[in-house]
Order: C-alpha cells, then structure tokens, then sequence
C-alpha cells in the first residue's frame, strides 16, 4: 500500500516550512510538529502542531504552538510510557544562528492539546536535537542531539523517565557528521546513522553495546549524502528501514532502503520521490498496524509531505537489491 498527501497548505506569510517530526499517539492519532518563517533563521521562525486523528483520513488544520521574538528550530515529539508527551526543541538567542541556541522541552498530559511550562533541556549553546528519542530495553531513554559547534553527535541519557539526564559518547568522523537517527538491535545494541557535514559524501553508521555510553568508529555506508538529515525505523519482525536522499549533491531523491540483518545489508531500495527539487529531511514511524508513516520537507521547503506505506510496497518498488 501507499497513500501521500500533505500535512497542510503553505502557512501563510511564513513560505518556509521544514524539520518535521512524526508520531504515533497512544490513542492512535498521528500528530507532526514542524517549524516555518518568512524563511531559515528568522526571528518569526514558530513551531507548528498538526493531527491527523485516528481513524480520519485528512490533518486537521496546523496552529502555531511555540513563538517568539527569537527563532524556535528543530522540534521532536516523543511519548513516554505513561502518556506524557514531549515536545523538545531549540530557542536561537542573539544573533540568530543555529551556534547560538538553547534546548528547551515542554510537556502534555492530554495528547497534545494543551501543554505546560516549558524547561530548559541543556543550559549551552550550540547542542540541537533532530531525530526522536529512543526508549531502551531497559527502560533508559536516549535523545540523540549534535554539537552545531563541533559537527559530532552526542548523546544525553536518562535512566529516569527524563528528569535528569548524563552525557552519553559521542561520534566523531572527519568530515564531521550530525543528527543521528537510532535504532535498537535484536540483541539489544544501538545503530547509528548520521549525516555527514560534507557533500559529496556518504552516511556515516556506529554501534553502541553498551546502550549509547560508548560508540564503535563510525564507517561510512555505501549510501551518498548530500549533507541532509536521515532516519531510521525498525518493523515489529525486526526489519530496519532506513529513509534518505539517494545522492551525494541533490536532496532528491528521497528513498527507503530495507535491511533484514539488523543493518549488515540492505537488500532493497525504493524512491518516494524522484522528481527535480528538495525532498528532504525525513520523519519516520511505524503505527500500531505496521504500516510506515514518512513526512519530510517538500519542494524547496514549501511545506510538510506525508506518505504511508508498508514493507510489501518497498519490496515490490525495490530500485535494486544485493547491495
């Protein structure tokens, strides 16, 4: 199966709409936040929300969730255990520049319809978050972030549902890499992919054994990168998708490759998008019912797209295998 549409209309007065993140709520909505400003770096940068209910087929009309004087950036949503959900995101100080910015978090008891205060995440400049947080096995959560400053990934870890938070390893390549997209492996490792801060050039991935403390050398995949941000997916048999720009200079076009062997090989690789433009920074889940939900930029960053398909679809649209 696959089903596109789009989030929503370009907002109006703010053309530029990008970073999108996706989730699945426990109550089976699709909720997606995104930034959007007259365009990058500005100070009406705001962070939008928008739900796509459970059981409907259309999102119902963005609002604008977190603005200010100054930029709000790079939103992620995650949700614990017990229904809380977060919204974690970035606050540019002056001058506005992603070097000069500040993690902030705010919580939702009710599933997004209303949020309390927010709290400051990392007091320093310069770390971003991009990708989810992932809950482990053993119940610790790890937000994987970048350092805009260094052009490496770290990672803070809670053992405690959130409240307090250690600085896990970080990921150091030359050229530098950013935004790792995680996934936890059958026996209980971590992969990373990331990145990287040069184009051409390719994915980086590492593995942690030891659940983010501790980080093998990165390799370099033979999938290109054109210096876009990646994400990553594991299916309830334990397949991994992974979802990317297929070039090493272009952010189109915009595929999925599909991994049985916890990341050795990927054995098929499908295009969502192929057409001229930027398809890029995807979001990536997997619902309730297995199927695949994608949002992403879209078209030189006019608004958020949304695709859903399943693992039969990326298989029957496979562009090559054996990889």
């Amino acid at each position: 199966m696959f089903h596109e549409q789009f989030v929503s209309a370009p907002i109006p007065n703010l053309p530029y709409s990008h970073a999108s993140t996706l989730i699945e709520l426990q109550n089976g909505d699709l909720l997606c936040a995104w930034y959007a400003a007259t365009e990058e770096k500005t100070a009406d940068q705001t962070i939008f929300l928008a739900r796509l209910p459970h059981g409907m087929n259309h999102w119902e009309s963005p609002r604008a969730l977190i603005s200010g004087r100054l930029a709000q950036g790079n939103p992620v949503l995650y949700q614990r255990a017990d229904g809380q959900l977060w919204l974690i995101y970035v606050e540019m100080v002056l001058p506005l520049d992603w070097e000069k910015c500040r993690i902030h978090m705010v919580y939702s008891n009710d599933h997004g319809v209303t949020w309390g205060d927010r709290r400051v995440l990392v007091e320093f400049l310069g770390y971003m978050p991009r990708n989810h947080p992932l809950c482990l096995r053993d119940g610790s959560i790890i937000l994987p972030l970048y350092d805009e400053h260094k052009g490496r990934s770290v990672f803070l870890i809670s053992r405690d549902g959130g409240a307090i938070w250690e600085l896990g390893g970080d990921i150091i390549t030359r050229p530098g890499n950013e935004q790792a997209a995680l996934a936890e492996l059958s026996d209980g490792s971590l992969i990373a992919f990331m990145r990287t801060r040069e184009a051409p050039a390719y994915i980086w991935e590492s593995r942690s054994s030891d659940g983010g403390w501790n980080w093998s050398p990165a390799v370099q995949m033979p999938f290109p990168n054109p210096d876009a941000a990646v994400d990553v997916t594991h299916l309830a048999n334990g397949h991994l998708v992974l979802a990317f720009n297929n070039s090493g200079i272009y952010r189109t076009p915009l595929r999925v490759a599909l991994s049985t062997d916890d990341g050795k090989t990927w054995t098929a690789v499908a295009d969502i998008e192929t057409a001229e433009g930027d398809f890029d920074y995807p979001s990536m889940i997997v619902d309730q019912a297995g199927i695949i939900h994608i949002t992403y930029s879209y078209q030189a960053h006019h608004c958020i797209k949304h695709v859903a398909l399943d693992e039969a679809w990326i298989l029957q649209n496979a562009a090559r295998s054996g990889i």
